[in-house]
């Protein structure tokens, strides 16, 4: 180990190199002309070169792809796309008012699976939207109409990491319009590398919208799945299996390999599992645009979790828009797929509409519904949440406390209660108690 970066420092101090201009005075803006200036022109291994890859800078390749989607990518995108993805309205525009061309998916591989100053990439992929110009934007086009256009960077070597971001950061500027970049966990991990590594090297860091995928997947599909891996996603959802893909958590030792030895197979493995994470995020992408079209029709197809959809729904209305205001049309579908889940006997659904009941004047269908979600077998948690709801109606609205007191003693004697909750119903029992006591009633 200490033999290998003896030699790497070795050879980057060799590196001939022109020196960079100078850093900008503190608060000074970054220097206009570009900070890189070594020779543009590096030796593109031969296995490399005849997989598409050109010199894009020192030390620097560049080859672009293109990819067909699994599923169709519906456009206009719908209005409530941003219920599933909220970071959409960060935008502040429709949903239908955003182009797909304006969508700018990312990954990198790094060398290193956790974050760092240690941590660099050495591989990027940017993907876009495109198709012919003679094709008039419609909605539920085909699955040809749209492909994907994947622009791929790949660093040789330590020395050349200034050209090849600034290769990368030349992606965020190649439209006017600000893009909007799609990731899976790129919030937690690949934004952050970047944003390191920019500010090591003195960059100006890139300013666009972000929009991470990964938590709009895990609410769909955590309650179906074990892992929401991108791969699993992919696969349990959109029916794409990867045969003989490079596992990612490899890329490092594969990178490593390549400077040690310049072994390019292994390394041409991991570009094209690269490239497959682009394919597969924009597929996800679009099939999250297909369930925001028709939650109901597309459950069938991409088996989510109605439940969670639903809850999410309405917790996203309630947060986004003030009281009163809601979308009548969004609010209803939200209903009807609340509705839908209940139908199923799904616990969280039942609560919630008996509560919505109760809420809403319809006393009798409410407490009939918590009743028989309380005498249920489903969790104790739910069960408990349900007759807390009795209690509250029976104590406020029906003013009989020693009614109150019986449902939130059923509560108390359920197992497996959280300690919050437990400790609000015994809260409700002694202060019900008490009131008792004064008033001389007898529980």
């Amino acid at each position: 180990m200490a033999k290998n970066l003896r030699s790497r420092l070795q050879r980057i101090r060799e590196q001939d190199r022109k020196p960079r201009p100078a850093a900008p005075a503190p608060g000074g803006e970054p220097p206009d002309e570009p900070r890189c200036t070594g020779d543009s022109s590096p030796e593109v291994p031969g296995p490399l070169r005849d997989e598409g890859w050109e010199p894009a800078g020192f030390k620097t390749l560049k080859r672009t792809v293109t990819a067909e989607l699994p599923i169709a990518l519906i456009h206009p995108f719908p209005d409530n796309l941003p219920i599933l993805v909220p970071d959409f309205f960060g935008t502040g525009r429709p949903a239908a008012d955003i182009a797909p061309e304006s969508l700018l998916f990312f990954d990198l591989e790094t060398t290193g699976l956790s974050g760092g100053a240690g941590t660099m990439a050495f591989l990027a992929a940017f993907g876009r939207f495109e198709r012919p110009k003679s094709r008039a934007s419609r909605r539920g086009s085909s699955a040809g109409e749209y492909r994907l256009r994947i622009d791929q960077y790949l660093l040789l070597d330590y020395p050349g990491e200034c050209d090849f971001l600034e290769v990368v950061l030349g992606e965020f500027t190649a439209s006017p319009e600000l893009p909007l970049m799609v990731s899976y966990n790129g919030k937690t991990f690949d934004s952050q590398i970047l944003r390191t590594r920019c500010l090591m090297n003195g960059m100006r860091q890139p300013v666009c919208l972000h929009a991470d995928l990964l938590h709009p997947v895990r609410r769909l599909w955590r309650p179906v799945l074990a892992s929401c891996s991108q791969g699993e996603i992919e696969r349990f959802v959109l029916g794409i299996e990867r045969k003989d893909d490079m596992p990612g958590a490899m890329a490092p030792e594969i990178w490593f390999d390549f400077l040690r030895t310049g072994e390019t197979q292994a390394l041409s493995g991991i570009c094209d599992h690269n490239i497959h994470d682009i394919r597969g995020l924009a597929s996800i992408f679009a099939a999250l645009v297909s369930i925001a079209e028709n939650p109901l029709d597309r459950e069938p197809r991409f088996r989510y979790d109605a439940e969670s959809l639903a809850i999410h729904w309405r917790r996203t209305l309630s947060r986004v828009f003030p009281k009163g205001q809601m979308p009548p049309a969004a609010a209803d579908l939200g209903t009807r797929i609340l509705e839908s889940a209940a139908a199923r006997n799904r616990p969280r659904a039942l609560h919630i509409l008996g509560r919505t009941a109760l809420k809403n004047g319809d006393s009798g269908e409410g407490r009939d519904m918590l009743e028989s979600l309380a005498e249920s077998g489903h969790p104790p948690g739910v069960r408990a949440l349900a007759l807390r709801d009795l209690a509250v109606d029976a104590e406020w609205r029906l003013k009989d406390r020693p009614r109150a007191l019986a449902y939130t003693d059923r509560a108390l004697a359920l197992e497996g209660l959280n300690g919050r909750l437990r400790s609000e119903l015994s809260f409700r029992r002694d202060r019900l108690l008490k009131y008792l006591e004064e008033k001389g009633t007898k529980p």
